[in-house]
């Protein structure tokens, strides 16, 4: 990104900054991504809330002392921070967008994991968490994924916004049960699946495979019927 910005094609900083003040927006935008990170995903928080705590912003009581304004180092190190938080709270937002949006991202994100566990395993490497289609269980994370990886910023974000409540923590619990259910879903047509599976294995062991395809068949319609 810093980088780009090098090209004069895309540098829209020379000319309206100072030399001085495009070096520090390109360190805000670089500390910023870096915090995007699930590995300080933490410790970002906890700074945020030492700051909402030391001001008592809360209930968008004291939000004018976002800033801190007790010397430049101060306004710098808050400005800072401000920024990483929301971009990290942008970042992991589509869990908390409608769930038909909610969901295709998820679905998106996931054929990527996916892509690259399947690159990882013809290399003969490690497959990385959450990148193995054949054991990944996509809506079973979910719920928890919001619940305790996207929601508890939002709730520190809602101190200085209360709007947020009513906005994206109310889709996010929505979204919640959503999961849920498709998590149900899948796991008992999985479950169908391999009992399907077992069935044929003791029909072809026993050698009435027709006469046994024959009853699923009759029995799925059964189902869908009623």
């Amino acid at each position: 990104t810093v980088k780009l910005l090098d090209i004069s094609e895309y540098d829209f900083l020379s000319g309206k900054f100072t030399r001085a003040q495009i070096k520090l927006i390109k360190k805000r935008i670089v500390q910023s991504i870096l915090f995007t990170d699930m590995a300080t995903m933490k410790q970002l928080r906890d700074e945020f809330q030492d700051h909402l705590n030391k001001f008592a912003i809360k209930d968008s009581e004291n939000r004018n002392l976002l800033i801190d304004n007790t010397s430049p180092e101060t306004v710098e190190v808050t400005k800072q921070l401000i920024s990483s938080v929301a971009l990290h709270a942008c970042d992991i937002s589509t869990s908390l967008r409608p769930y038909e949006v909610s969901a295709q991202w998820a679905d998106l994100l996931f054929d990527e994991f996916f892509n690259q566990g399947d690159m990882e395993k013809a290399q003969q490497l490690d497959v990385s968490m959450m990148c193995d289609r054949t054991t990944t269980n996509i809506a079973g994370g979910q719920a928890g994924f919001i619940q305790f990886v996207v929601m508890p910023i939002f709730f520190q974000l809602a101190d200085i916004c209360p709007e947020i409540h009513n906005l994206q923590l109310e889709v996010g619990r929505q979204n919640i049960e959503k999961w849920k259910v498709r998590a149900d879903s899948e796991k008992k047509q999985k479950e169908k699946e391999e009992q399907m599976k077992e069935i044929l294995a003791q029909a072809v062991s026993k050698g009435n495979v027709a006469e046994t395809v024959g009853k699923l068949s009759e029995l799925e319609q059964t189902k869908q019927k009623t």
